[in-house]
């Protein structure tokens, strides 16, 4: 199987969360808010991934009030976590119906009422600790009460998808970007350097859709090439893929433009991706991979068995592809 995607990746690295001593509120707000009470520390960490990640990634979503004033809001962020974390990442958030009294997976609120004392968007746990908790997720309906005044009115929307990118990558398990103990010291929002988590050797990402020192913020609610890499990895649907980035940043912090490929035998890239591709990363389960300068895996090859930057010739003129497994 091969899986190519086309446009440009803005966004998130995961952070794979660690220990949830829950009750706990991920808010996600502006500097100086409150952002809830920070993670466990390393000791109580490491390795927990397990507590809260999901059996398969494959989520069921439900609106706690769904109405015809909310339909385009629902809409907009169906969509955007349909193609961010379903379509670039390989997840399976659905359903997006009424809620029941008993849920299989989270449940959605959109109001400018205070849940929890926060009128920031937020979820009440992280992971499989959400699952069938009421009003788990919470997005504001119109804003009236956030501080980023662009996103009322017409900018409402963009909001939406951008916030709910970002709070379904808490429920898949992944906690903030700048909780990372290795966060810059130019990043001093919400609760930078506090948190403690499996970070699956993935560098801090300044693009990741989980960041609030991200550029844009919060990635623009897109995924960054990293975060779509790690949160394969952390479910394990990395394995036997091969993954390609476009401006692959020289301390290789980050790269837009992914396309993942799988499967046996040979592939042809996809579009117009011959002329963007910089570096390469494996997944598991991958010794590596023959890049050929034609399609039809023909003419001048080169193999490359670790993740790095495809340099020389081979930079942004990669034409067909043959996966080496291990």
């Amino acid at each position: 199987m091969t899986h190519r995607i086309r446009g440009t990746m803005h966004g998130w690295r995961p952070v794979l969360v660690a220990a949830l001593a829950l009750p706990i509120a991920a808010a996600c707000g502006g500097a100086g808010e409150d952002d809830g009470p920070a993670l466990a520390t390393a000791e109580d960490a490491i390795n927990v991934d397990t507590d809260v990640l999901w059996p398969d990634g494959n989520i069921a979503v439900c609106w706690e009030n769904p109405t015809s004033s909310n339909a385009s809001d629902r809409r907009a962020i169906q969509e955007a976590v349909e193609y961010w974390w379903n379509y670039r990442a390989g997840f399976g958030f659905h359903g997006w119906q009424a809620c029941g009294a008993s849920e299989p997976g989270v449940r959605f609120i959109l109001t400018d009422d205070a849940i929890d004392g926060s009128n920031l968007p937020h979820v009440k746990a992280l992971g499989r600790d959400l699952r069938n908790v009421v009003n788990g997720i919470v997005l504001p309906a119109t804003y009236r009460n956030h501080w980023r005044t662009e996103c009322r009115g017409s900018g409402r929307l963009a909001c939406q998808r951008e916030y709910a990118v970002h709070e379904l990558g808490h429920v898949l398990g992944f906690a903030h970007e700048q909780g990372r103990s290795d966060t810059p010291s130019s990043c001093n929002e919400g609760d930078s350097r506090t948190s403690s988590f499996e970070t699956y050797g993935s560098p801090w990402d300044p693009q990741s859709v989980m960041g609030y020192c991200s550029t844009p913020r919060l990635g623009g609610g897109q995924l960054s090439g990293l975060d779509v890499f790690y949160s394969m990895w952390a479910y394990g649907t990395d394995r036997d893929k091969v993954y390609f980035f476009e401006h692959w940043s020289g301390d290789f912090r980050t790269g837009t433009n992914t396309g993942w490929y799988s499967g046996a035998g040979c592939q042809n890239v996809f579009g117009h991706h011959n002329d963007i591709y910089s570096a390469v990363m494996l997944g598991r389960g991958v010794a590596g991979v023959r890049v050929y300068q034609d399609v039809g895996c023909r003419g001048a090859s080169k193999l490359f068995t670790s993740a790095g930057f495809l340099g020389g010739d081979w930079n942004d003129r990669v034409s067909s592809l043959e996966i080496v497994s291990r």
